[in-house]
Order: structure tokens, then C-alpha cells, then sequence
């Protein structure tokens, strides 16, 4: 892999009625999915405000967990 692609962000965003997803992948690794039930008919949303939010709470973490946390959830 070249420099410049690990230092690249990549996302995909999409919506179907009533739905609308963000994708992320960030250039450290980092990565999340945003899933809203709603889209209005003959609009496609927004992703302009919702973004910038998700990068400064994922940035505002001190601690990422290093394990599985999955059975104390599930």
C-alpha cells in the first residue's frame, strides 16, 4: 500500500425511502457506520452536518478498548 493511501479517508453514503446510511473508514484505522431511519421522498440527505460530529466524538476518545467485548454485551 502506497502513502498516500493510508493517509486516505474513504466513505460511502446512500439512501433509499425512508433510510439513509454513512459509511467511514478512516486513514488510522478507525471505523464506523451511521444508519437513520428517515429520508424524506425525493430528497437525498445531508451528510454535511452529521460527519464533522461523528470525526470530533471519535477524535474526544482518550481510550479505545484493545478486546472483545462482545459477551459482556451480548
Amino acid at each position: 500500500m502506497t502513502a498516500a493511501r493510508r493517509r486516505m479517508n474513504t466513505w460511502h453514503n446512500g439512501s433509499l425511502a425512508g433510510t439513509s446510511a454513512l459509511l467511514v473508514r478512516r486513514n488510522d484505522g478507525l471505523a464506523w457506520a451511521a444508519l437513520f431511519d428517515q429520508r424524506q421522498e425525493g430528497s437525498a440527505p445531508s451528510y454535511d452536518a452529521i460527519d464533522p460530529a461523528l470525526h470530533k466524538a471519535a477524535n474526544a476518545v482518550e481510550t479505545w478498548p484493545t478486546g472483545d467485548l462482545t459477551s459482556k454485551y451480548f
